[in-house]
């Protein structure tokens, strides 16, 4: 029997072991996967005990602070500076990045925002960035309540994507950015992180990476506002399944996405 988990803290709200035990089942894979409280003064302690486990998932707080602390990082999970799935390797924890991926496909139905707004600058805010700018994005501006944290991911990105326009708004720009973008980010926990326009393009797409609840205060206003939304069910379930993929070393899985996707929404 393989054993998974996902840590963070809080972690009472995550669908993630209800999703990874329903994918198991459907695969006939004989495991677990549970939810670990781990405080950031604890992370030290938890991998220590952590290499009885195949892999685990990585969520607030610990995506970008986890790093020093493994034993190896996937290219891309070093470029972006936070890791979200950790897989044990004959006894070293060798740490990836699946945000990425379930960030584009969750974003494949949607006309490719050229111009965004990101809220936040954390670990799922990196994956976040370098996706858009890899792929759609030519312009992007970060808004984060620390503008220093702001900036230090202002200049990593600029490093990567000199092509690419990029700012940091300031308190008296933040308004008028979120009413010219085509593409807003919620990347932060906070369930209203920035006051919003009174009206917004119905060709802009506010994207909360928050699942639960289905509909947050966030995308209630922008809604409200003319806006179309999106919660990060979707790339919940691309993440998850690029994980099991990395644990498993199965490059495909027979997973039926639409009837995964019913059964979570019933739990919200």
């Amino acid at each position: 029997m393989i054993k998974l988990g996902i840590i963070g803290d809080p972690i009472e709200h995550s669908l993630s072991p209800a999703l990874h035990t329903w994918v198991l089942t459907h695969l006939g894979i004989a495991g677990e996967y549970r939810a670990y409280r781990v405080r950031p003064h604890q992370l030290p302690s938890f991998l220590e005990t952590a290499r009885e486990l195949v892999g685990f998932n990585v969520t607030i707080p610990h995506k970008e602070r986890i790093i020093p602390l493994l034993d190896d990082l996937d290219p891309l999970a070093r470029l972006l500076g936070a890791v979200n799935t950790v897989v044990n390797r004959a006894g070293k924890l060798v740490g990836y990045n699946t945000d990425y991926v379930g960030f584009v496909r969750s974003l494949e139905p949607h006309l490719p925002p050229r111009r965004a707004v990101l809220l936040g600058a954390g670990g799922a805010a990196r994956a976040a960035s370098h996706a858009l700018l890899r792929t759609y994005t030519v312009s992007l501006t970060i808004v984060n309540r620390s503008r220093d944290r702001a900036r230090q991911l202002l200049c990593e990105l600029q490093r990567h994507y000199p092509d690419r326009t990029l700012s940091v708004a300031r308190d008296d720009t933040v308004l008028e950015a979120l009413s010219e973008s085509d593409l807003i980010v919620n990347a932060t926990p906070a369930a209203m992180p920035v006051a919003l326009p009174e009206r917004l393009s119905p060709r802009t797409l506010v994207y909360d990476l928050n699942y639960n609840p289905r509909q947050s205060l966030f995308l209630r206003e922008a809604e409200r506002r003319g806006a179309h939304t999106k919660n990060g069910l979707d790339m919940l379930i691309y993440q998850a399944i690029a994980s099991l993929k990395v644990w498993l070393r199965q490059p495909d899985l027979p997973i039926d996405y639409e009837q995964l996707k019913r059964f979570l929404e019933g739990m919200l």
